[in-house]
Formats: structure tokens, sequence, C-alpha cells
């Protein structure tokens, strides 16, 4: 394809200057694959295999769009429903609010409504065993991050434990219940969750950058047999351009019904609205937004160094597929999107009066996990955010929607107030909740010290240091600078919110957006 040569440079260019040590990209119609190109090796320390389109990446939280086909094969065959308590399925399943317990069901679950946090351990348990612990020990302490059905928030749990419904019911491991309803009927062979299987192909290996610019790969290979429906899934091109091609053709693969029609609608229908200009929506194990006067469908998945990205334009019947060992994706999506449907358009802003009273039930403090600190005030008929250091006059769009400038671009920020307690400013598509906390000081510099140092989990380390009046997170070789929310929480940018403790009895602890746990290892 002649319009491709640009993006081809552009790759290869990423490869020479090591911005990326390997990458693989699929363009696709419902029928039949239109490009297709890999790039890079598969190990820079052995330099010897190129990556083709059968080699194995992983594909991190795009297997969410892998469980959810399993779910709603299952519901067409009648073993589950989507809108019945998940324990009519897995009776012992309890939550710190056993109420709420007894509210989720699969749809929440596949649509992130569940109220349920983010987090999964990236090393755990290899056998079945472990699932027994996973429900009874940490499912059964969750914390709800709002009650079920309320609002979207993000959760790798919600898919965990929607593998494990579908696992006691069809009484199978789920990595088999995949390969036998999924994987096997759409001829993906290499698609599977064992990196035991997995070494006996092609796979490429995620990559670290040295201080000295080298690739060095990452010997650590995570695995967790009870995060295998969120985010474990290893996949080729070649497999996941089948995948996409069989939801582009609602349902059709090869002349055969894999999926009826109505069932693809309803996976690829926004289910909840995250309050946002570009109508950015949770549906069944996708997302949605529309852009370019076009409704795009999308996932996207980071695990260990590896990022993949599945989009598709259903009204063109086309698709994009990038699979890479470093998180490097987007910008080439970006490209595609404006050579195949056209330039970006800003969406259009038409402002509307808002009373005062509705203005004022907005007032507060506001934090989240992924988007930090916000303090909303009323400045006249209008309302003004200090959002991680940086003050936005947020202008209405409707009674429950506002849009701000920050950095030349459009921030839309909703509000949702559930009750007297309960209220929320939601920052680009993600909740933040009220809270308590006042940031009327900033913390002094030399409390931030204490802090300082490299924090490891067995397969990601990341490091913490201050320079000056500054503190900045450590991932890799890039420093990003961190806003101080208080003397022990941070916002860190795409990172979301840092957390130290260090009165534990078990020494220093970074917790990152509430989820994932790291102990301290050394001094940076």
């Amino acid at each position: 394809m002649q319009e491709i040569k640009g993006i081809d440079l552009y790759i290869e260019e990423q490869i020479k200057n090591k911005e990326v040590p390997g990458l693989s990209l699929s363009i696709f119609n419902k029928s039949e694959v239109l490009y297709e190109k890999s790039f890079g090796l598969t190990n820079w320390e052995e330099n010897n295999q190129q990556i083709t389109e059968n080699t194995l990446f992983r594909i991190g939280s795009v297997s969410k769009s892998l469980t959810t086909t399993l779910i709603m094969k299952l519901v067409e065959d009648g073993l589950l429903e989507l809108d019945v308590p998940i324990t009519n399925y897995i009776e012992k399943f309890t939550l710190q609010n056993e109420l709420y317990a007894k509210i989720i069901t699969l749809r929440m679950l596949l649509s992130h409504t569940s109220g349920l946090p983010n987090g999964g351990d990236i090393e755990g348990p290899r056998d079945q065993s472990g699932w027994e612990t996973y429900i009874d020990e940490v499912v059964s302490n969750l914390e709800l991050e709002n009650p079920p059905g309320a609002l979207y928030h993000y959760s790798n749990h919600g898919f965990n434990i929607a593998g494990y419904v579908a696992q006691s019911v069809c009484e199978k491991p789920f990595a088999e219940l995949m390969k036998e309803y999924v994987f096997q009927p759409l001829g993906m062979e290499r698609t599977m969750y064992d990196p035991l299987e997995a070494i006996t192909y092609s796979l490429a290996l995620a990559h670290e950058k040295t201080e000295d610019g080298e690739w060095k790969v990452q010997h650590k290979f995570a695995e967790n047999v009870t995060n295998y429906p969120s985010f474990f899934a290893m996949s080729t091109l070649h497999d996941m351009s089948r995948f996409a091609m069989m939801h582009l053709n609602k349902g059709v693969f090869e002349g055969r019904t894999f999926l009826k029609p109505e069932t693809i609608e309803e996976m690829h229908k926004k289910h909840y609205d995250n309050y946002t200009l570009n109508d950015f929506g949770s549906c069944l194990g996708v997302f949605t937004e529309r852009t370019r006067g076009l409704n795009m469908l999308w996932h996207s998945g980071e695990i260990s160094t590896y990022k993949c990205i599945y989009y598709l334009i259903p009204e063109k019947k086309l698709g994009f597929i990038t699979m890479a060992t470093q998180d490097v994706g987007w910008e080439i999506i970006d490209q595609l999107i404006e050579t195949f449907i056209g330039p970006a358009e800003e969406p259009e802003i038409k402002p509307v009066q808002v009373d005062g009273e509705i203005l004022k039930s907005f007032e507060g403090n506001y934090l989240g996990v992924t988007k930090g600190y916000a303090s909303v005030t009323r400045e006249a008929d209008s309302l003004v955010m200090e959002w991680n250091g940086e003050k936005l006059l947020l202008e209405a769009v409707r009674n429950d929607l506002f849009v701000g400038q920050y950095n030349k671009e459009n921030i839309s920020v909703g509000f949702r107030v559930l009750d007297s307690v309960d209220r929320y400013a939601i920052i680009n598509g993600s909740p933040c909740k009220n809270t308590d906390i006042e940031r009327r000081i900033a913390p002094v510099a030399d409390a931030w010290k204490a802090y300082e140092g490299t924090y490891a989990d067995g397969v990601f380390q990341f490091g913490f240091t201050t320079k000056g009046d500054t503190p900045y997170f450590v991932d890799e070789v890039q420093l990003y600078p961190c806003f101080p929310i208080t003397k022990t929480l941070f916002y860190a940018g795409e990172y979301g919110v840092l957390e130290f403790s260090k009165d534990t009895g078990e020494g220093k602890v970074l917790r990152v957006q509430g989820a994932w746990r790291f102990e301290y290892v050394n001094q940076v």
C-alpha cells in the first residue's frame, strides 16, 4: 500500500534510533488483511531473529476484549446472563460491603461499572488453586470506589472475576475455555496464556533501555493465572487480525457465524457516558469515542514493557493493530487514521448557562488515583479548577459537563452527585471522589527525601528522587516531575497517584494508583 510508505519509514527510523526494539502493524477490513509488516528483533541481546506476523507478543489489557468475547459466547449458549447478580453463579462471592456483592452483574464487570478498584499482581500463582485464594482473600477484602452501576471505574479485578464466573459455571480452567470457545474456532493457533507454551514459539521479549542507550532484555516474565482474564494473554499479529475482522464483520468470519449480529451490537454500544466532548464511553470489553464524524472502538494494553493497540472503525469496515515491546503505538494509529479518514477536527463547544445553585453543588476538593488532585471553586457565574498545580477556567457545555484549557488542549470535567456525601469530578473520563484533603500549603521538600530510593515488585522497578524543590518519579532512565499533594501523596502524570508509607513494619512502601505495591530496595 503506497500510502503506508511514510509510516514504514517512521517505524524504521524508530528502530534505528532505538526508540523501540520491535513492532508489528496490521491494517485490515472485514474480510482480508490489507497490510501486515513487522520490524525489529525478538531479542536484541542475541541479535538473531526478526519479528514476523507470527511472533508472539504480550497484549496486556487487550486481553479484556478476548475475555468479553468468551463471556458473550457463553451468554449465547444460555450458560450465563449479563444482568443477574454473579452470586447466582458463585455463591461465596463477597466484598467488604456484602450488600454490594449481591448487586454486581457480568454487564457491570465487563463495562467497568461495578465500582471495583483497579489492581492485579504482576506475579502470582501458576496453578488453578490460586483462584480460590484470590477470590477468598483478595477479592473479599476489596473496597468499592463507588456503588455498583453508578460510575465508570477501570478495573482489572472486574475482568478477573468475570473469568472466574465462566470457569466456575463451565467447570474448566479459563485458559481452556478461551481455547475451546474462541481461539480454535477463529483459527487463532498462537494465542495463549501459558508462558511455558509461549517459549516454544517465536516470542518477542520485553526490553529496557540502559543508561548508554542500548537495549537490555528484561529477564523476568510475569505470570499469574488469576490475572489471565484481564491482562495476561499472548497473541500474534496474524491471530489478532482474525479476531478483529470477525468483530468488524458483525460476528461472521470466513463465511461462518461466530457471534450473532445483535451480540456484536451489544458489545460495541456505549454502556456508560464518561463525561467527555468526544463521547468517550465504556462498551463491553472495548471503549468507544467519536472523532472525525465516526464512532471508533478501541482497547490498548500494557504489561511489562509491551504495548498493544486494537482499533476498529466499524462504519468504514477498517481496523488497525499494533504490537510492540516498548510503549509506542498511538502515534502510529493517529497517522493511520489521518491517512485513511482525514485530519482531526476540534469538537464544537457550545457554552450554556448553568444555575448558580448547581455550580455551588460542584465546589470542593477531589482526588482520583489516575487524575490526581483537583480543587473546584465557584467564581461569579463560572467554575475554576486547580488541577495538580494548574488553574483552569471551566466553561459549561451542559449542566454537568464543563471544558477547560490545559497546554492548549481541551480538558473535559463532568460532575456526578450521588448523594449528600459522595460527589465526583470526572476528569477526561476518569473519576475523582470528593476528599477532605485541603492542599493549602505545599509540603516542604525536605520531607520528601525520606522516600527517595528504588522500589520494586519482582518484575518492575521504579525510583523516586528530588532535585531542588521538585520531586521526580523515575522509570528506567526517564525522570517525570511530580506534583506534591501531601507529604506522602504525589501526582506523577500518566503514572497517576503515588502514595508512600514507612510505618507498616515492613519498611518503605510505594503504592501506584492505590493498586500496585512496590517495596523499597535501595537508594536511587
